[in-house]
């Protein structure tokens, strides 16, 4: 299987995201990580999407743009977090799909768990917030 580039609005968004923010050898590696990860896991159930979005926001916190006092992979993880809820993703519902593209794996949803009503919690800004 050939790995496609999702076209959706949010897969979109987060490729502009990216690239506003990445240097050229940062944005390569997100699309890298998530074509090799689409070969690697060729199933049809992987939420692609999801695996796209992660991907492109996961090492934005190694950026000028969004570095903070947290390590980078806990800024990329928030990131994507309210990245997504902005766009009115149930982050808790789609986060199995959001793991197979980031950082993610040994959490449930954005980085912290939590009892709140939406499934996610996430840590403060350093510079901006996503659009």
């Amino acid at each position: 299987m050939i790995p496609v580039i999702p076209q959706s609005p949010t897969a979109q968004a987060a490729a502009h995201l990216a690239a506003e923010a990445a240097p050229a050898f940062l944005l390569n590696h997100s699309y890298r990580t998530y074509l090799f990860g689409r070969c690697i896991v060729a199933t049809p159930e992987v939420d692609e999407e999801a695996a796209f979005v992660a991907a492109m926001i996961h090492d934005l916190g190694l950026t000028d743009t969004y570095d903070g006092e947290s390590e980078f992979a806990r800024i990329g993880a928030d990131l994507a977090c309210r990245f997504l809820e902005a766009r009115g993703w149930d982050t808790e519902k789609r986060a199995d799909g959001i793991q197979t593209g980031s950082t993610w794996s040994r959490r449930r949803s954005c980085g912290t768990r939590t009892s709140s009503p939406r499934g996610c919690r996430c840590t403060g800004w350093s510079r901006r917030e996503p659009p």
